[in-house]
């Protein structure tokens, strides 16, 4: 509805949702707890190398409205293992290069962002294939103009990187930015048909698509479509940096879940 193939290749949600030196580079954060792999951190990581992908629904969740959420949580929940750490130390180590030359933005050189990008293709090699595609794509769509237009010191803790949750949610929701307003008024009678909808027991931020009121012949007819595919990046962003944020204040990986309305020709 909103780019949700854009959003997998900016590594926000899941395949099952829906993107110079030899020396490795400092891709810290100089917030700490923007990256979880400290020594305290793998100490305590788990042993166990079992995938999380194969646990079974907890008892607790049986039968609950919590056990809808298990395979996403089983995705996005459980913390790093110990493997899981030293994986993402090689992906580290592989994409030493790129991580130089990059913004280092956390939501973007994070331990959280590379492990959603292990837990997504399984594999080192595959994770990191997967990141360098995402790169390209960034790119390609510029996507450090739209970053740029959705952080600012109005939603940034004072003195840090960290986003201003409520603020971010209500001031750089893209469907009520200013510039998309053309859309909003002359496709879709002034009512936006994506709503932020809270969170699940997890915490995964949920959305509400109503498809049948997005118009798009709409969109084409007024000549809207570039803004649409422009609005459709903003969304891809706001996504990035959302999920970075909760991943953060949760301590699990957190995904967005996304829920639409039947399409007019399944009414």
């Amino acid at each position: 509805e909103y780019g949700a193939p854009d959003l997998a290749v900016m590594g926000c949600v899941s395949s099952r949702d829906s993107a110079g030196s030899t020396e490795a580079p400092p891709c810290r954060s100089d917030e700490p707890d923007d990256d979880f792999l400290s020594a305290e951190d793998c100490s305590a990581a788990s042993d166990e190398p079992r995938s999380v992908m194969e646990e079974e629904v907890p008892e607790e969740w049986r039968e609950s409205d919590l056990e809808y959420t298990w395979d996403m949580y089983k995705f996005n929940g459980r913390p790093p293992s110990a493997e899981e750490a030293a994986q993402i130390l090689a992906i580290r180590h592989e994409l030493r290069m790129e991580l130089a030359a990059i913004p280092q933005h956390p939501e973007l050189i994070g331990d959280w962002k590379l492990l959603r990008f292990l837990r997504g293709h399984r594999t080192v090699e595959g994770a990191c294939a997967a990141y360098r595609a995402m790169l390209a794509y960034r790119r390609d769509r510029e996507v450090e103009r739209v970053r740029a237009d959705l952080v600012d010191e109005s939603v940034l803790l004072p003195g840090s990187n960290r986003l201003r949750l409520e603020e971010f949610r209500t001031q750089k929701w893209p469907y009520s930015l200013g510039k998309f307003e053309p859309l909003l008024r002359r496709a879709w009678d002034n009512v936006a048909p994506c709503v932020q909808h809270g969170a699940d027991a997890v915490n995964s931020p949920l959305t509400f698509t109503y498809f049948r009121h997005y118009h798009l012949d709409r969109v084409i007819e007024q000549g809207l479509s570039d803004l649409w595919v422009e609005m459709s990046l903003y969304c891809d962003v706001f996504f990035d940096l959302l999920l970075h944020e909760l991943s953060l204040s949760t301590g699990r990986c957190i995904a967005c879940l996304l829920y639409t309305s039947p399409s007019p020709r399944d009414s």
